[in-house]
């Protein structure tokens, strides 16, 4: 798998870091290619589990590339927008079919999607500040592992109470 989209974006933009203002249409068209390659690789992992957790990982892994990411978010630039919203909606898109595949309806999946999506957000902005919690390595770490089993855990359990639904049903139409 490459390097996350965020290091990509950072490093291969150009090979000197550049003040937002220079962030070129080019710029905003090859990272919109990046992060569609990056999230083609992580849509081919098999167990959606482990499909979350990779994309909460990978959404916190370069903290360089979320200040990047931070300061691209509030630019005034239309074409840095509408980068960021086709980036947004489509990792938003890939989490929300991958809480489809836990079992979620489509309504809860996209709801446990705005969700993640908000936290991973969240934990970019909070780690961009210094947090406190956020500023070891092993901090980021523990924050991604809670982060997944929290928000991966209720689409489980919906799973779960799906097939024990559906067996009752199974059961109830054979008697």
């Amino acid at each position: 798998m490459p390097e996350p989209v965020t290091r990509l974006v950072y490093f291969q933009v150009s090979s000197q870091p550049r003040a937002v203002s220079f962030f070129s249409v080019g710029d905003s068209v090859r990272w919109d290619r990046l992060d569609k390659e990056t999230l083609d690789q992580i849509r081919t992992i098999e167990d959606p589990v482990v499909r979350l957790r990779t994309l909460f990982a990978e959404a916190m892994s370069a903290k360089r590339a979320q200040s990047l990411y931070l300061a691209l978010a509030v630019s005034p630039s239309p074409d840095i927008g509408a980068a960021l919203r086709k980036v947004s909606s489509r990792r938003l898109k890939l989490l929300a079919t991958t809480y489809q595949e836990l079992g979620m309806t489509d309504l809860a999946a996209q709801q446990q999607a705005l969700l993640a999506y908000s936290a991973n957000i969240g934990g970019v902005h909070l780690r961009s500040n210094d947090a406190p919690w956020l500023r070891e390595t092993r901090d980021v770490h523990a924050y991604v592992e809670h982060a997944s089993t929290a928000l991966i855990e209720p689409a489980r359990k919906q799973k779960a109470k799906r097939r024990v639904a559906s067996r009752k049903n199974v059961t109830d139409s054979t008697m």
